[in-house]
């Protein structure tokens, strides 16, 4: 079912963690739980808002859901990462602990760099945050270099700082460690610090896949 024919569903009630693509998510209500169908997508994971896409419907704990339906996600996140591939069974290990190389193909319909986000986080986290960013941007606003940008974390702001990757420009979200250091910081922790380095030195064996 294409996701403009799917139903917009306001629930009244919060998302139990963690909401998991290929699973059913759960939403706690007054009245008890209320169990979705296969969650296909996370569209928006903030903390005032979570739009989630799944078989059937399109959810949210806000009427904010029709901004998302009517600004659809139209770029992709390539995910490169040490591990199994589902699609083609090819196993990666070439990157370094904690490190991967995710990135947007998409937004220079909108006129601005895609982004990158280099840490290993999980592949829902990778989507929430590369895709809040993209909404914004598709809704208007606009990144340089060095931008600090709020709504991202609730305890810390998060950098965007130019990288290239695969011969094109693009914004890489730099995140702090737990104690607000930025990787030029020489206390910052592993793997924090690594968000630095170029992109084909994130892969220590031969070849940098894309």
């Amino acid at each position: 079912m294409h996701d403009s024919q799917k139903r917009a569903i306001t629930v009244q009630g919060r998302f139990m963690a963690p909401v998991c693509i290929g699973a059913p998510a759960f939403i706690r209500e007054s009245n008890g739980y209320r169990k979705t169908s296969t969650v296909c997508a996370v569209l928006l994971d903030i903390p005032q808002i979570t739009v989630i896409e799944t078989q059937n419907s399109v959810y949210s704990n806000s009427e904010n859901v029709r901004f998302v339906m009517n600004n659809k996600i139209d770029w992709v996140i390539h995910l490169v990462a040490n591990g199994a591939c589902d699609e083609c069974g090819r196993t990666e290990n070439g990157f370094r602990p904690y490190i991967c190389n995710a990135h947007t193909h998409g937004l220079a319909a909108y006129e601005h760099m895609d982004l990158q986000l280099v840490l290993s986080y999980s592949p829902h986290e990778i989507a929430r945050i590369l895709n809040t960013l993209g909404l914004r941007i598709q809704a208007g606003e606009r990144f340089e270099p060095g931008a600090m940008v709020s709504g991202i974390f609730e305890d810390c702001d998060v950098r965007l700082d130019l990288f290239e990757e695969t011969g094109r420009n693009v914004l890489r979200v730099i995140i702090p460690d737990s104690h607000g250091r930025f990787p030029e910081d020489p206390q910052c922790a592993e793997p924090y610090r690594l968000q630095r380095m170029k992109t084909e030195e994130l892969h220590v064996k031969e070849g940098m896949p894309s």
